[in-house]
């Protein structure tokens, strides 16, 4: 794999120009899942992601985003000295615990608990404008051998459908926000008014992103008959909508140099 697609630190990127990804662990966690599906004798990521793990809790002992501190705007315009932790990065980091024998996932769940089903990575307060998505409560819960949560699995597949039967996703961009998601743009517009109208335009995209991370939380749910039926019912729509999950994986990262697309290209990625 060439050298260009890690920085420094062994963390893959989605572009060679830049020097983190935004889901730089989410993206790294899932070229060590398809290398291991895949290859013989993969590289092993393990220690990587074991060091992004070490390094990413802060001093209020969340889990940031990225293991570097740094100044950005954060979701009700303040500075802060940590980037918002999206969810898509604290999934992966449940996940990768879970995977490595660690103890994050169990820590990420009782915060989540403590703070009344919100994560902000910037507050041990609850910070009800950075609720936790219902589907990711019961993940996360699970994970963690919560007994409700379990309980709650058929709910969980139940979001996991709309995930894969929805092909669009819409979106509002902004020239201060890279994305907000409509009840974000409905916070901000009608409650916050921070943000001029002109500022915002709807964009609507063919969503495949949600369908990866659940292949990626696959990895670390134990087997059932409604896992096997809900996957059953997930091969079939990927394979609709992209020819198959290595079609999914080559048009995420469209870049056909770039790892991940090399490996989709070349292989048949299964879930």
């Amino acid at each position: 794999m060439a050298d260009e697609w890690f920085n420094e630190d062994g963390y893959l990127r989605i572009r060679p120009d830049e020097d983190i990804a935004e889901n730089a662990f989410l993206f790294t966690l899932t070229l060590w899942l398809i290398e291991k599906q895949i290859i013989d004798k993969p590289f092993d990521r393990s220690q990587v992601l074991h060091k992004y793990l070490d390094e990413i809790v802060n001093p209020l002992g969340r889990y940031d985003n990225h293991p570097v501190v740094r100044e950005v705007n954060g979701y009700d315009g303040a500075t802060t000295n940590w980037a918002r932790t999206s969810h898509d990065q604290l999934t992966s980091y449940a996940v990768a615990s879970y995977l490595l024998g660690r103890e994050d996932h169990v820590k990420i769940w009782k915060q989540i608990k403590s703070t009344w089903f919100t994560y902000d990575n910037n507050t041990t307060k609850t910070n009800f404008k950075r609720l936790v998505h219902p589907r990711d409560i019961i993940f996360h819960g699970i994970l963690a051998n919560s007994y409700i949560c379990k309980v709650l699995l058929p709910i969980y597949f139940l979001f996991g459908m709309f995930t894969y039967l929805r092909p669009n996703v819409v979106r509002y961009r902004s020239n201060k926000r890279n994305g907000v998601e409509w009840f974000d743009y409905l916070y901000l517009k009608y409650i916050k008014k921070e943000f001029p109208d002109e500022v915002f335009y709807k964009h609507v995209s063919n969503k495949k992103s949600g369908e990866i991370l659940y292949w990626v939380k696959s990895h670390a749910m134990e087997d059932s008959l409604l896992k096997r039926l809900f996957y059953k019912f997930a091969d079939k729509r990927i394979e609709k909508r992209f020819g198959g999950w290595s079609g999914l994986f080559a048009e995420y990262y469209y870049n056909e140099e770039h790892p991940i697309n090399a490996l989709a290209s070349t292989h048949t990625i299964v879930v």
